[in-house]
């Protein structure tokens, strides 16, 4: 058989079995005794037993009464409690607010703003999940992330998307390659970020060549990865300049003069009619501190 059951007439039973009287219940709970008497009596007709005696010398529990009091209270007072927190929870800025991000620019760059964001904000916890642009599409689709950074913006119904940041893409090569002509890069081996490597076709149709393919002769989700096999190798990729940072401080790796261009970023999040605070203080957060880093 299945319950429904308000909670409200469990509290109805709770003060009636404290006061066993209906007028001071009535009084207690703001409710007309007929209406108490009513939802009473549709708890019992709902649990199918008779949980008070009625008499004109008063009220008493009966043991079903007795043996509901000692055995159901106590689980519904733990579930108002339950209840208040995650009330209070989503009214404060308090929680945990998970953030889908790609590898490079998640390290680099909004990672150090979620450290500084939680700050200010200590009692939220985050997740940072650095994983592919089409991992991140599925996770905040299924609701496993709130938000996610992306290089396009979601052409998925429910998405919202705001531009944030303008990543410039560049070619490198190995140290060797201080002044290669088209046609040696066109020559060249190409790690790639995967397969059908966006940053790759782009670049290469616009800027290198129309008429061959790029020999890629490694595929490899980091671009650290990449950069390796751009040294060792003496391969090219095309990458973000700040993932490229530290490799090419080295000096095994060098950004080819000439060829560039810029990508958006895109902030996307589900778009709903009411988000949490924590979650609306952390969209004002981040889109604020991007639109500082964009007019520094």
């Amino acid at each position: 058989m299945s319950l429904e059951i308000n909670l409200n007439f469990i509290r109805c039973f709770e003060v009636l079995a404290d006061t066993l009287s209906f007028s001071v219940a009535s009084e207690k709970l703001r409710l007309a005794q007929s209406n108490v008497s009513r939802q009473i009596k549709i708890l019992e007709e709902a649990l199918g037993v008779r949980l008070f005696h009625r008499t004109r010398q008063g009220v008493s529990l009966t043991p079903e009464g007795q043996r509901f009091r000692a055995e159901v209270l106590p689980l519904t007072q733990e579930l108002r409690e339950k209840l208040e927190g995650f009330s209070n929870q989503q009214k404060e800025e308090a929680g945990e607010i998970k953030l889908g991000c790609f590898s490079e620019v998640g390290k680099s760059f909004f990672m150090p703003l979620c450290l500084e964001f939680q700050k200010g904000h200590p009692h939220v916890s985050l997740e940072m999940v650095y994983e592919s642009e089409a991992a991140i599409l599925r996770m905040i689709t299924k609701s496993e992330i709130e938000f996610g950074i992306v290089s396009n913006p979601p052409i998925i119904e429910g998405l919202a998307a705001f531009p944030v940041l303008k990543q410039k893409i560049a070619l490198f090569g190995p140290a060797s390659a201080k002044n290669p002509t088209r046609d040696d890069i066109e020559d060249a081996p190409f790690s790639a970020y995967e397969k059908t490597d966006v940053l790759l076709a782009d670049l290469w149709s616009k800027q290198i060549s129309k008429r061959k393919k790029p020999k890629i002769v490694s595929v490899v989700n980091s671009h650290s990865s990449m950069l390796d096999a751009v040294a060792t190798i003496g391969a090219y990729a095309v990458l973000p300049v700040m993932s490229a940072r530290e490799h090419v401080a080295t000096g095994k790796v060098r950004q080819i003069a000439g060829y560039e261009f810029e990508t958006p970023l895109y902030f996307i999040h589900p778009q709903t009619e009411w988000m949490p605070r924590k979650n609306q203080a952390f969209k004002q957060f981040i889109l604020k501190r991007c639109k500082e880093v964009k007019e520094a």
